[in-house]
């Protein structure tokens, strides 16, 4: 499941398959995107929350201006919060659309 607040819906929802050539795509500041992820298909809580939030131009040129929260499953607790690491590691592959993987394509 992703979760996206009202600021960064329209954008998400724009984005196309990595294969399909667009513009420059680029997040309002204050957009939120939330995964959940979870350790087996049929559990009923997930493991963690991984987090984007876009913040003020500035803030981290290297990301795109995003900072990258794990949060437990439950959102409680704050497990790790950065500009970097895994999280920009995988997410770098998705520059040309604001570091943002698309929607999987619902069949």
């Amino acid at each position: 499941m992703v979760w996206v607040n009202e600021l960064g819906r329209e954008t998400l929802t724009s984005l196309k398959p990595s294969n399909v050539p667009v513009g420059p795509i680029n997040f309002p500041v204050g957009s939120m995107i939330v995964r959940e992820k979870f350790l087996q298909k049929d559990d009923q809580q997930p493991e963690l929350l991984a987090a984007m939030v876009k913040r003020a131009p500035g803030f981290s040129k290297r990301t795109g201006d995003w900072e990258y929260l794990v949060l437990d499953g439950d959102g409680k607790k704050l497990r790790e919060r950065t500009q970097k690491g895994e999280c920009y590691g995988c997410h770098s592959k998705q520059k040309n659309q604001d570091y943002v993987f698309p929607l999987p394509e619902v069949k």
